[in-house]
């Protein structure tokens, strides 16, 4: 009897002994375990990424990508990083591959515009700024931006139209007379070069006739 009870306690604690030790898998404890560190990983990246230390963050969140289910999600935050570290071409190549994925999402859109007019890539803004006006007429951010694209290239006619589309949608909007002074401002700054020219022209006339009569 004594030596019955001492196997069963040297069996009740080799059991107990094993439920303590690492080697013993428990079902799904293993895959739990990994999605805790995907979060984990998540989550460190966006705490280096409210310090504002980007290149930490974009280590943790290619990390976080590693689980299906943070993919997309830490994918989406990547390419934000790298937008707000100015890594301009690393930023469009991950919004161009989510816009594959999303094509009628008008965020990606809109920060693809961002990029190219940032990178200094001005036509390709004004692509993509066309487009979405065309798409979301109604859009105060878009027609706003679509007109400082145009005021930079100084498409002054087209900016003027537009400057009159977002006044008469949107009349509260603080935006329009900053860019109605901005537009007078390059109006002028185009005016004295052609009465220069015209003046030139009327000067040359006054020689010619001087010179005839003499």
């Amino acid at each position: 009897m004594k030596k019955k009870n001492f196997l069963l306690f040297s069996f009740i604690i080799l059991i107990f002994s094993a439920c303590k030790s690492s080697s013993v898998l428990i079902p799904g404890y293993v895959s739990e375990q990994k999605k805790s560190i995907y979060v984990e990983y998540f989550n460190i990246a966006e705490a280096y990424c409210d310090l504002e230390k980007y290149d930490k963050a974009v280590d943790y969140y290619k990390k976080a990508m590693l689980s299906k289910n943070l993919k997309w999600s830490s994918y989406y935050k990547l390419g934000r990083c790298y937008a707000l570290s100015k890594k301009w071409p690393e930023a469009k190549t991950v919004y161009e591959k989510l816009l594959e994925r999303d094509p009628s999402n008008i965020n990606i859109k809109l920060s693809l515009a961002y990029i190219s007019a940032m990178s200094g890539n001005i036509e390709e803004a004004e692509n993509y700024y066309q487009k979405l006006y065309a798409d979301f007429p109604d859009n105060a951010d878009i027609i706003s931006n679509y007109i400082n694209i145009l005021l930079v290239q100084e498409k002054l006619d087209e900016a003027e139209n537009l400057i009159s589309v977002l006044k008469e949608k949107f009349q509260n909007d603080k935006n329009v007379s900053e860019f109605e002074k901005k537009l007078n401002e390059l109006k002028e700054k185009q005016t004295p070069v052609e009465s220069l020219d015209e003046n030139s022209e009327n000067s040359f006339e006054d020689d010619d006739k001087s010179n005839l009569s003499s």
